[in-house]
């Protein structure tokens, strides 16, 4: 199945201008942070930090249809502000570790795990802290930047993933970290490169399914969520 869409070149635009303005809004936030909600999530507040990508709908059809079992060890990759890994946390982790390479998401991710009382059990790591190590979680979620595009600057990079350099790191994590009946929780979206990253999984030994949509910024627009795990 194809889960990439040919767009029309105004449908293009429309999609880029929004995720630009995703890119501007890490641009506006003042030296000493500010407290934001999260799109989709009324009444779910979250603090960032200059760099760092704020909440949005990206996340939501994984957040609305992974499961987490209770004892279970997760890692977010790409954690930013500590979305998904305070959500795993309160849901019964043991543990949920969050890591990101920009040190100012590290940051925002430990305030906002104690804003969310699960600081206990949530810890936010810079990421080469977890590369190696014994394959001891039960699970690894995701929500990486969707298209593979040209970028530098760190705001950038947490839209935009140049030679899939960061779904690449996923799946060597996954490697080095996963348990072997572990799963992996996968955002993508229908105009990022989703059926190239999906290739990336087979080529890993993964298998995938389907486990949640939803229309976002216009109805051209869909994110996806995706369970996968390792063949048998």
């Amino acid at each position: 199945m194809t889960y990439q869409v040919n767009f029309t070149q105004e449908q293009i635009e429309r999609i880029k201008e929004a995720r630009k303005g995703l890119v501007a809004k890490t641009l506006e936030v003042p030296a000493h942070g500010k407290i934001v909600e999260h799109e989709g999530k009324p009444g779910n507040y979250y603090f960032v930090l200059p760099t760092v990508f704020q909440p949005n709908a990206g996340c939501i059809p994984l957040i609305e249809n992974y499961k987490i079992n209770k004892g279970e060890r997760v890692l977010d990759f790409g954690t930013g502000c500590g979305v998904i890994a305070i959500d795993s946390a309160k849901r019964g982790a043991h543990v949920a570790v969050g890591i990101d390479i920009n040190k100012e998401a590290v940051r925002s991710g430990k305030i906002n795990a104690i804003l969310h009382k699960v600081n206990d059990n949530c810890l936010i790591y810079d990421g080469e802290i977890v590369k190696n190590g014994k394959k001891d979680f039960n699970v690894i979620t995701a929500n990486l930047p969707f298209t593979n595009e040209i970028c530098s600057k760190i705001e950038e990079k947490a839209a935009y993933d140049q030679g899939l350099t960061a779904h690449r790191e996923l799946f060597q994590l996954a490697e080095n970290r996963l348990t072997k009946f572990g799963r992996v929780y996968l955002a993508q979206a229908n105009f990022g490169a989703v059926d190239e990253v999906l290739d990336l999984a087979k080529e890993h030994g993964f298998s995938h399914r389907l486990i949640g949509q939803k229309e976002a910024w216009e109805p051209s627009a869909v994110f996806y969520a995706f369970e996968l795990w390792r063949k048998k």
